[in-house]
């Protein structure tokens, strides 16, 4: 007798953990599809398997906050449907047979709350595209070696990728889409002398947000490589060892042609795998929260943001590397990572202004600041005039409850070039994706690119057609969301 209680324990035990195990994913997926309804599935497997315990634990405070409530109601109710609370008899008999029965409640509970969960984080969308194949990439991809890159002149490269920033939070009369102007130094920047900015539209909308580019490690990674990031389906296991090993990049290249190169991340780079590329591609010297102390042995509290350190120490400690690096003889890239804009709603910090009601718009609102206070101190050194200063936004923003309902399609990624060694007045109306911004910026650099084309990233300074112009934003993405065997073959040594 004792024996079968102490047995029915353990099996109610189990049966409300699972319960809550199911309820947890459920709205967790609920969390995802409200709050970054943009998100692609690849996103969340990747993250999930690559540095996900160096992440930042902010955004898990608030979920808790805005959907522990929530997850309590579904929990309990789905407790109470079988137990005392409810119990009663039913009057037709399959919804009476599964009440009553709680193992048939619990599996159809489960494969119900599953379906629902992967259908918010996009999975069955995903698994469509990777029963289509494309040969679009393998028409289109073109083949450098490092020797084929050749300079006039070898400029300096500052490329800084802040967190989210897109061309959104420009105001509505200086071609953004807010009531407000958050950006009102890099509105100016833009429209300096030796400002370049590559415009989708008639005025000042960014960058397209194409597929394989949208995410944080996707969009630094397109940038500097020519290709969109994607996850094979068949590849289970990420093999960060073998990181696209058959394709030239920025990094590659740089180094091939003696460059210092240096990366300096709020964020810990293990987490997306950074570290990993950084280190194949080019044997960067990385400075993030892991490594800063052989830099600053002071990195006290001020200087740390929730997830590391924040951004003006960013600029701060960027100022003491470039004063070094460009004391060396060999040409020079530095990589700058910042965070502070990073959801939910920004890192609030000691100098982030209080002039809106939101905080997130405080925090762009002293990014602008932030940015532009470190352009002009870049304009006073002496190494400034062989420098190349490049500023993107990484991505959109992913947190769409922020966005005050503007269509996606009509946002688009900040991205500035500065001191350019070339020039062009083709800069509006232009289809440019994040790939293209790799050939583009060694052209800035006085670099000839063979064919005005590196991967599927076409040089903006040139007269050829991107990608994007040649085959519509919308045929091309379909196509890259689709399987590629050429592409898949890239991720292999």
């Amino acid at each position: 007798m004792k024996e079968n209680k102490v047995k029915k324990y353990i099996l109610k035990t189990f049966y409300i953990l699972a319960l809550a195990i199911i309820t947890l994913i459920f709205v967790s997926s609920v969390f995802s599809k409200i709050e970054f309804n943009d998100e692609s599935f690849e996103e969340y497997v990747f993250y999930a398997f690559n540095g996900i315990s160096s992440s930042d634990f902010s955004m898990t405070i608030y979920a808790v906050k805005k959907y522990g409530l929530l997850y309590l109601v579904i929990l309990f109710i789905l407790i109470a449907l079988t137990h005392k609370i409810t119990k009663k008899e039913y009057r037709y008999y399959p919804v009476r047979k599964i009440i009553n029965h709680r193992g048939i409640f619990l599996v159809i509970t489960t494969i119900f709350a599953l379906a629902l969960s992967l259908n918010n984080v996009s999975f069955f969308k995903y698994m469509n595209n990777n029963m289509l194949t494309s040969n679009l990439m393998r028409m289109e991809y073109e083949t450098v070696k490092n020797s084929d890159i050749e300079f006039s002149k070898k400029k300096n490269l500052v490329l800084i990728y802040i967190e989210s920033l897109e061309t959104t939070f420009l105001s509505k009369e200086h071609g953004g889409a807010w009531d407000n102007e958050l950006l009102p130094e890099l509105y100016d920047l833009m429209n300096e002398e030796d400002s370049i900015y590559f415009a989708t539209d008639n005025d000042k909308r960014g960058t397209y947000n194409m597929y394989g580019t949208s995410w944080t490690t996707a969009s630094i990674i397109s940038s500097t490589s020519g290709i969109p990031f994607k996850i094979p389906l068949e590849q289970s296991k990420f093999d960060k060892e073998h990181y696209l090993r058959k394709v030239i990049t920025l990094g590659d290249i740089l180094a091939y042609q003696g460059y210092n190169r240096e990366v300096i991340s709020g964020a810990n780079t293990k987490f997306g795998a950074l570290y990993d590329y950084f280190k194949i591609h080019g044997n960067y010297n990385i400075i993030d929260p892991d490594t800063v102390n052989k830099y600053d042995i002071k990195v006290n509290y001020d200087k740390k943001g929730s997830w590391g350190f924040n951004d003006k120490y960013i600029f701060d400690l960027a100022k003491d590397r470039l004063t070094y690096l460009a004391n060396q003889e060999e040409p020079f890239n530095e990589i700058l990572i910042g965070i502070d804009s990073h959801p939910i709603d920004g890192f609030k910090t000691s100098y982030t202004i209080d002039k809106y009601d939101k905080q997130y718009e405080n925090v762009y609102a002293t990014e602008s600041i932030l940015l532009s206070e470190f352009i002009y101190w870049l304009r006073e050194q002496e190494f400034y005039k062989d420098t190349v200063v490049v500023i993107v936004g990484d991505h959109l923003c992913m947190q769409t409850t922020f966005m005050n309902g503007v269509n996606i399609e009509d946002r688009g990624r900040f991205n500035l070039i500065l001191n350019s060694e070339v020039t062009t007045q083709n800069t509006k109306n232009r289809g440019v994706a994040s790939y293209d911004l790799y050939p583009t910026i060694l052209s800035a650099m006085g670099a000839n690119i063979p064919n005005n084309q590196i991967g599927l990233g076409v040089d903006l300074f040139s007269n050829k057609k991107t990608l994007i112009e040649k085959y519509g934003k919308n045929k091309l993405n379909k196509e890259l969301e689709k399987k590629s065997l050429f592409y898949n073959d890239l991720m292999k040594e």
